[in-house]
């Protein structure tokens, strides 16, 4: 069978840390940034990749191995997103050729799989991811809240790629979090939770000066998104704002973001022009 089959990848986490010993997170997703799969049968297994490559044939072939389908054919990626900047592309590219050879699996069999490759995973198999709070090293839904409101994000990737290591646990610890999180019903509750998740893990972390809080203030945003390990980077606005995004976005490649990300989030959610 060929067909495009087309995953959306994230921006960074809303909430990252630890809780009761469990790294947990609620990631962003971002339909600005996608992986995409045009497959064709072949005779031989192909790989190619738009951007950089994130899967190896190694990578493939375990991939193939662990939910038993024929890997042969021409495989072409095209990713909108950085690998290491924390919007999912190992995960999503996985994601999409499941999705491509195993059509009947449900979303928590291809977390599984993914997990059991990765050894860290997105949910980005799922839908709602944003309502989720995640089990990242388990693969498990941990519990659910219900929509966010509506927001908006402006950003980029700022720094050099930073992989995940799935046996990296230094994450802050928010148990303290999770009240606030599940009682937030507005975009400035959110924000807030948001920007402290961020503040404390890069306390914890020691990634260094970084200018997302700085042009939070500048630019009056309601408080940052950041990938906890990635360099994503983003600022929340209120989508009824008047926001000069021009000048923002000017302001962002003058700090050297790049591939710079203009997106809607919760309720009926859209990319941003």
């Amino acid at each position: 069978m060929a067909g495009i089959i087309t995953v959306d990848g994230h921006f960074g986490e809303l909430l990252q840390g630890v809780v009761g010993g469990r790294v947990v997170l609620t990631s962003l997703p971002c339909p600005a940034l996608k992986v995409s799969l045009d497959f064709k049968r072949a005779a031989a297994l192909n790989l190619s990749f738009v951007a950089e490559p994130v899967l190896s044939q190694a990578d493939f072939t375990e991939l193939a191995n662990r939910s038993d389908f024929d890997p042969v054919g021409r495989h072409a990626f095209c990713l909108d997103m950085p690998a290491g900047g924390g919007a999912g592309a190992s995960t999503a590219t996985r994601v999409a050729v499941l999705k491509q050879h195993c059509p009947d699996l449900s979303s928590n069999e291809i977390a599984r799989i993914c997990l059991d490759c990765e050894g860290a995973v997105d949910p980005l198999m799922f839908d709602g991811a944003e309502k989720m709070l995640w089990a990242s090293r388990d693969a498990e839904i941990v519990e659910a809240r219900a929509s966010l409101p509506q927001g908006r994000v402006i950003g980029g990737f700022y720094g050099a790629p930073i992989r995940t290591d799935s046996q990296d646990a230094e994450f802050a610890d928010i148990s303290d979090l999770l009240p606030l999180w599940r009682m937030a019903d507005t975009l400035q509750d959110i924000a807030h939770i948001s920007t402290e998740s961020a503040q404390r893990n890069f306390a914890l972390r020691g990634t260094g000066e970084d200018p997302i809080f700085d042009l939070a203030q500048t630019h009056g945003a309601m408080g940052v998104v950041i990938a906890h390990t990635g360099s994503a980077r983003g600022l929340i606005f209120d989508p009824a704002a008047e926001v000069d995004a021009e000048a923002l976005r000017d302001h962002l490649s003058a700090q050297d973001f790049q591939r710079l990300v203009d997106f809607r989030f919760g309720g009926s959610a859209r990319t941003g022009e």
